[in-house]
């Protein structure tokens, strides 16, 4: 997919591969992706930083993971 890094395609193949033993993503008009042979379920895969999340469902989801930064006061 567009602009994925190594970690979130590896937790993409596994994730398929554990779940539904293989398959493939593809993604909507709007950029989300979808389980093409399990258009039933909800992915959504996040990645800030170190931080790497994904969530598999059986209806809709949405995640969304940002690295936490300090702020100048702490």
């Amino acid at each position: 997919m567009k602009g994925e890094n190594n970690k979130s395609a590896l937790l993409k193949r596994r994730a398929l591969d554990d779940y539904f033993g293989g398959g493939e993503l593809s993604v909507t008009e709007k950029g989300k992706p979808v389980i093409s042979s399990h258009s039933d379920f909800g992915i959504s895969i996040s990645h800030s930083g170190g931080v790497l999340a994904a969530v598999i469902s059986n209806c809709n989801v949405g995640l969304d993971v940002q690295e936490r930064k300090p702020r100048d006061n702490e």
